[in-house]
């Protein structure tokens, strides 16, 4: 019973992964005015997580929570925190490590999911930042979570921020790569346990 149990636990996380990812959403790292890029001075800045559906095909429109990281190396000279956003009911983990941030109801995007507030303490290197997924268990895509009654988990795509870019940068999501599963029958998935 208990090998049931786990390789039904298994097949469902293996179902996140294998979900069709929605082609234009994403969830990226920006400024104020909604830039991908900026020259970092010494001094205070912000930077916005936000979370958008996209178009043609479109993300939900509504979601109930999101699942990423940053990732940012350890650039040296900056001091760091993330603020998620007020209406969030659960922040559970660390934006660098992985960060799941939980809504009591859905939220209408785009949706600034947090803020994260720095001080740059030295001149910046040029240098880019990732959004990604949010841990061990989510893969390489961020995720978010639809709203009743599916609830499904689906992977978006992440995106590239520049930091002190020495050239013109365009904002474009970064594309997640899937893992396939092939179809089985539960006959076929016990004879492994065998």
């Amino acid at each position: 019973m208990r090998t049931r149990y786990l390789v039904l636990l298994w097949i469902a996380g293996m179902a996140i992964f294998a979900a069709p990812q929605s082609a234009q959403a994403w969830i990226r790292l920006q400024t104020q005015s909604g830039e991908c890029w900026q020259t970092l001075l010494v001094g205070p800045a912000n930077l916005y997580v936000l979370y958008e559906p996209g178009f043609a095909p479109p993300g939900p429109a509504s979601i109930s929570a999101a699942e990423f990281r940053l990732d940012m190396g350890s650039p040296p000279g900056v001091f760091m925190t993330f603020i998620a956003n007020p209406a969030a009911i659960d922040v559970i983990g660390d934006v660098t490590q992985g960060i799941r941030i939980e809504f009591s109801d859905c939220q209408a995007s785009p949706l600034v999911l947090g803020t994260l507030q720095m001080f740059v303490f030295q001149p910046l290197l040029p240098q880019s930042w990732f959004v990604r997924g949010g841990g061990p268990g989510s893969g390489i895509c961020p995720l978010v979570r639809t709203c009743a009654p599916e609830n499904a988990w689906l992977p978006v795509r992440g995106s590239e921020f520049k930091v002190n870019p020495t050239t013109y940068w365009e904002c474009f999501g970064t594309f997640c790569e899937t893992i396939a599963v092939e179809p089985s029958t539960w006959a076929a998935i016990k004879s492994v346990y065998r």
